[in-house]
């Protein structure tokens, strides 16, 4: 350890134990008390403990409702297709298969939801009384919860959640579902595939919770994630070719016959579209995009943050849509297989983190009484760039993260310093009036990320509207996704 380092971990430690103990409150019992002091003593805590525990019900009463607004697509979805023939009978149609692989789904989303649970204020008492690992909320600076010591990190109970469950979904797939269909004979259909989705999600969680210890520079979380990436790009098996519409197969066929006389070019580019499907092979091309949309989406869900809940309800939405993607193919797609395929692993491995995000959320919604901190963002963006990927919808996935596109390129001026970019990039708090206004980089310039834009565009706020704005534009390119599929699929044979 050079010189340098162990100075400023001296310097920290020096600046967190003089900080007087009554302007930082810390708790170690449960999460639910990290807003008041170590101890049942109210007189020492900076607020009243009915206070926080009225906060606590709220948390939970708005986080199940936006659970359940989540999931209401998929439940019609399985009540119509599954459980309703075609004249509006009540019968039970649905196939076995697909039956036991919504209940093994439910079963590691309980399990996943209550390890999660379990986990976070085991971990919160190690981050926060042991470790010393704590952040203050500068949405609410000047105030008495801006002065609580909130535990970071604790996306790390949700990642170690999702993984068990994993594991353990895997172990019960494999075990009673595979070999009943194969009599006994054991099939390991996906298995490079689930190996590689543990690996890059395990890499992408411990990076996460490095980057929470050690504070990574920005190039290691640029160039760190693109390792994760390869091993995810290297087992995927599936089709390496588009559809071109109709409206483009011709003009695609010259350009490509143009440029085919170029040995270098004709290496690279597809051969050609097929007349019939208009299928057009990219080979390389296409495990290019897949790898960066994985990076992509491991850095989309850090950059777009900043407020109570808005990493865990973003990613909330996202699975949600990607549930109801999976469920609507396992019921409706005559070609997807009901007990193996890409959408039968994607909805096993999407289930258990949509369940840990609701447990995790249910502390970290507005007011916060955790940080997720790196650890749960870089591990969510895997989570949902391995469930698209592999569940082999792409394309469609990255409609779903369009939010976290227009922030990411709207902040490129910031990201790549070619503007002045400060380390937060957070609305200003005014104490007076307890909303949130604009903030600026420097005098004439304002922030350039998506929080931001929606505060010049819409005015004034509170912290808890402004993210539930930012989640309704969420659910809203959700929509527009499951639109656009339609439209494309039924008019411009796209797919």
């Amino acid at each position: 350890m050079s010189m340098s380092t162990r100075k400023r971990r001296e310097q920290r430690k020096s600046e967190r134990s003089a900080s007087p103990s009554s302007s930082l409150k810390r708790s170690a019992d449960t999460v639910a008390a990290t807003m008041a002091s170590a101890g049942n003593d109210e007189n020492n805590a900076v607020m009243p403990r009915a206070v926080l525990e009225s906060m606590q019900k709220n948390r939970a009463r708005d986080v199940f409702s936006m659970a359940a607004f989540c999931l209401l697509p998929t439940v019609l979805i399985i009540v119509n297709k599954g459980f309703v023939d075609g004249d509006g009978v009540s019968v039970r149609n649905m196939d076995s298969g697909a039956m036991k692989i919504l209940l093994l789904a439910l079963f590691t989303s309980l399990l996943a939801y209550k390890t999660t649970i379990r986990l976070i204020p085991i971990v919160a008492r190690r981050t926060l009384g042991k470790r010393n690992m704590y952040g203050l909320d500068i949405n609410k600076k000047g105030t008495k919860m801006g002065e609580i010591a909130i535990p970071e990190a604790l996306g790390l109970a949700s990642g170690c959640a999702v993984l068990v469950a994993l594991v353990v979904g895997r172990t019960l797939h494999t075990a009673f579902i595979l070999r009943e269909r194969k009599q006994g004979k054991l099939e390991n259909s996906g298995e490079s595939e689930h190996n590689a989705a543990l690996a890059t999600i395990g890499f992408m969680l411990f990076l996460g919770f490095v980057d929470d210890v050690l504070d990574l520079p920005w190039r290691a979380k640029m160039i760190l994630p693109g390792f994760a990436a390869t091993t995810l790009a290297q087992s995927y098996q599936g089709s390496t070719s588009i559809v071109v519409p109709h409206i483009f197969r011709e003009n695609v066929r010259l350009v490509l016959d143009a440029l085919d006389s170029m040995p270098i070019v004709r290496d690279i580019l597809p051969t050609g579209v097929d007349k019939k499907s208009g299928l057009m092979d990219v080979g390389y091309m296409y495990i290019a995009f897949i790898w960066l949309l994985a990076v992509f989406l491991s850095n989309a869900i850090n950059i777009h943050a900043g407020l109570n809940g808005l990493e865990c309800g973003q990613s909330l939405v996202i699975a949600s849509g990607i549930i109801a993607l999976n469920v609507w193919s396992l019921l409706t797609d005559p070609t997807s297989d009901v007990v193996v395929g890409p959408h039968v692993f994607s909805l096993l491995l999407i289930a258990p983190f949509f369940a840990a995000t609701v447990g995790l959320l249910k502390q970290n919604w507005y007011p916060s009484a955790v940080f997720v901190g790196d650890s749960y963002t870089y591990f969510a963006g895997m989570t949902l760039a391995v469930a698209g990927i592999l569940g082999h919808f792409s394309e469609t996935l990255l409609l779903f993260c369009l939010p976290q596109v227009v922030n990411f390129l709207y902040s490129i001026p910031q990201l790549f310093k070619l503007v002045p970019c400060p380390r937060h990039r957070l609305p200003r708090f005014d104490t007076q009036t307890g909303l949130l206004s604009p903030s600026k980089a420097t005098e004439t310039r304002y922030n350039m990320n998506l929080v931001t834009l929606f505060l010049r565009v819409f005015g004034k706020t509170t912290e808890r509207k402004l993210c539930l704005r930012l989640l309704a534009f969420q659910v809203a390119c959700v929509v527009f996704t499951f639109a656009a599929r339609y439209v494309f699929i039924a008019f411009v044979h796209w797919k």
